[in-house]
């Protein structure tokens, strides 16, 4: 019965530790991605005005790296966060899928895209989105300027802390 008992106190200890852990890595990679967002933004409006307003206007926005790595098992892929401009919140995002009319053979790039529609602001926070034709996407990569492409499909699922 002890035995039983101390084996409990342990696992429960066990999974404290492991939860207070992962709760630091989340915050840091939040953190990581407020600051991303925050430098992609910044850069991009810097280099094309026009941008601020549209960003006034709009729902909301994803915020994200993208990688086209050719390695089989990582493919391409992007992380990053949305932005409720009303709140300044940040939700944690993942693409799983990207398709623009332009970057050819560039391997990573940051990317801004503007949500213009409330409802699928809030769709794309709570359950995801997969859109065709979605507007414009812009994009830098360090040490290029920024540009702007025409989206033709993307999928945003929220990333769970």
């Amino acid at each position: 019965m002890i035995r039983k008992l101390l084996k409990i106190c342990y696992v429960l200890a066990l999974v404290g530790l492991l939860s207070t852990g992962c709760s630091t890595v989340n915050e840091t990679k939040m953190r990581e991605l407020n600051r991303m967002a925050d430098n992609a933004v910044a850069k991009i409006v810097f280099e094309q005005p026009g941008v601020q307003a549209e960003l006034g206007a709009a729902a909301g926005s994803a915020v994200f790296e993208w990688s086209n790595s050719g390695v089989p098992m990582i493919g391409k892929h992007g992380e990053g966060v949305l932005i409720d401009p009303s709140s300044n919140e940040r939700a944690p995002v993942r693409i799983t899928n990207l398709e623009i009319n332009g970057a050819h053979g560039v391997p990573a790039y940051t990317c801004l895209m503007l949500i213009q529609d409330a409802e699928l602001f809030q769709r794309a926070k709570t359950a995801g989105l997969s859109l065709e034709n979605a507007g414009t996407l812009y994009i830098y990569v360090k040490g290029e300027p920024s540009a702007s492409y025409a989206v033709k499909r993307i999928t945003i699922e929220p990333k769970l802390h």
